[in-house]
């Protein structure tokens, strides 16, 4: 008798740095850089670079910087 068995490779999974928003939920970036919902939630969204926000953020349409983001 022959017995077969089917391995599958190992999931690989990739973990963001987490930043807490003002009400202590953690808010997880996209993996790659884009514009993102801003966690503090003083702009509508604030630029991920792939491993950190930026101060580039944009309300309405209209861009800005605020650098205590």
């Amino acid at each position: 008798m022959v017995w077969s068995v089917s391995v599958m490779p190992p999931k690989m999974f990739v973990f963001n740095k987490r930043r807490l928003t003002n009400e202590g939920t953690v808010a997880l970036p996209a993996v790659g850089a884009g514009w993102n919902p801003d966690p503090s939630r003083r702009h509508e969204l604030r630029y991920w670079d792939g491993s950190s926000w930026t101060a580039h953020v944009s309300t309405n349409g209209v861009a800005g910087t605020d650098p205590s983001g």
